[in-house]
């Protein structure tokens, strides 16, 4: 039965951290993955993120030491963080991570996982949250576990809703986010969270104009209609009827027919000067 508190007591919080620290399969975590984890928390509307999926998503970004580890059995968490992986942006992230090796900048790892965290609605729950009074409390000694809380079950209602919130609103990790986590100096401060707001608005108003744009596009489909105003598709330029409307690109010059390459054929020049691009008025002969 979890229980009816809506602040976590230091008990509980205490309860949750090592829950989740189990649940993701370490025994420990590195106490300055611990500093961010309680950084993001009273940061971003203390909700109950967990710190275990913190570590392991900082492993898989670079690939380095998080803490003790030990074996568990695959689970939701680790659906929510493949999820995540998916995108390009991140195995962009994670190249760069590795490369740098020792040199990575640990604001720049706070700043990836505080933009992660946005993407799936910082774990936020409507009922539970921790606050920063009992979260200095929870970790002394004298402390105990919650016995009527089962962290557990708040762990995967978590993870659930993590995962319906990012199916829900497609969003994942973009190439503009990483922007944002080279530069996170320029939003630093209260006084500079306006920037930000203006940012974030105006790259999702990019992305909204880009796909009811392309959305309008009706390409030009093969019809008796077409064919007679138009021609056969392989006398029209290179791209067939799409090609009428790319003034100015190579496929505008180049017809169609010239710019075949029989599979069956073995590589010959006019291949290469097609490849490259140089192609303008040659004829295979």
């Amino acid at each position: 039965m979890i229980s009816n508190h809506t602040i976590l007591s230091p008990e509980e919080i205490k309860s949750f951290y090592f829950a989740s620290l189990d649940y993701s399969g370490f025994i420990t975590i590195d106490h300055q993955i611990s500093e961010i984890w309680t950084k993001l928390v009273l940061g971003n509307g203390n909700n109950p993120i967990p710190p275990g999926f913190l570590a392991k998503l900082v492993v898989s970004l670079v690939h380095k030491y998080a803490g003790k580890v030990k074996l568990v059995e695959k689970n939701r968490e680790d659906d929510l963080i493949d999820m995540i992986k998916k995108s390009l942006a991140f195995s962009q992230l994670e190249g760069e991570f590795i490369a740098r090796g020792s040199q990575i900048n640990i604001a720049e790892i706070y700043k990836t996982l505080e933009i992660i965290l946005e993407k799936m609605n910082f774990f936020y729950h409507e009922k539970y949250k921790l606050y920063e009074k009992y979260l200095n409390s929870s970790f002394k000694d004298e402390t105990n576990l919650a016995k009527n809380f089962s962290a557990i079950n708040l762990l995967e209602e978590l993870y659930e809703k993590a995962i319906d919130y990012i199916v829900l609103n497609n969003t994942s990790l973009e190439s503009t986010d990483l922007f944002e986590i080279h530069h996170s100096h320029l939003f630093e401060g209260e006084s500079m969270s306006r920037l930000r707001f203006i940012y974030k608005n105006m790259i999702a108003f990019n992305k909204l104009i880009k796909k009811r744009l392309l959305s309008q596009i009706t390409l030009k489909t093969e019809s008796d209609n077409v064919i007679k105003n138009f021609g056969e598709p392989q006398v029209l330029m290179l791209g067939g009827y799409d090609s009428l409307t790319n003034k100015g690109d190579i496929s505008s010059i180049v017809p169609s027919e010239l710019a075949y390459i029989d599979e069956t054929e073995v590589f010959d020049y006019f291949d290469y000067k097609y490849i490259q691009k140089e192609l303008l008025y040659f004829q295979r002969e």
